[in-house]
């Protein structure tokens, strides 16, 4: 309890700066993912190929110092060549799918980071919360139900020794 506590008064207080959050999260390569899977959605050729593709136009950004944002439709579209595919992207696609924030709101299957998602996920637990916390008081009562009992027992018992 003491843990939960505490947990409450550091979350409660937690500040965010959304700023160097989104520096961040745009300056690595953590939406190289988010980018082949929209790639894939949008052109319809399976994810893996997609992967494949935008993994080795990666690993070359990466060997470049490139950042991800910085990748161009002409380079995913000339790697996509070289492997005889056509893909019909543009760098205004690439802008899209590498936006955090829409990464986020697109993710709503159980477990995502959707703020649909995770509304749900805080209700649930806001539910499991008042459950353990009924099954608590309802422990309490018992034991305090208990000691009562055992109090007046043992009185009586003193009680009868002292005859």
């Amino acid at each position: 309890a003491a843990v939960v506590k505490t947990l409450q008064k550091v979350i409660s207080t937690l500040k965010f700066n959304e700023d160097r959050m989104l520096e961040l999260a745009i300056s690595n390569y953590s939406l190289t993912t988010d980018l082949a899977d929209h790639i894939s959605q949008k052109t319809k050729i399976g994810y893996r190929l997609i992967y494949k593709i935008i993994g080795q136009v990666v690993d070359k950004a990466i060997e470049k110092g490139k950042p991800l944002h910085q990748i161009s439709a002409s380079e995913i579209k000339q790697r996509a060549a070289e492997l005889n595919l056509e893909i019909k992207i543009s760098d205004e696609d690439i802008k899209q799918a590498l936006d955090p924030e829409k990464v986020v709101v697109k993710r709503k299957n159980v477990g995502g980071s959707s703020q649909f998602t995770m509304q749900i996920l805080l209700d649930d637990a806001s539910k499991d919360v008042k459950k353990q916390q009924a099954w608590i008081q309802e422990k309490q009562e018992v034991i305090e139900k208990a000691r009562h009992k055992t109090d007046k027992l043992v009185r009586a018992m003193i009680g009868s020794y002292q005859r």
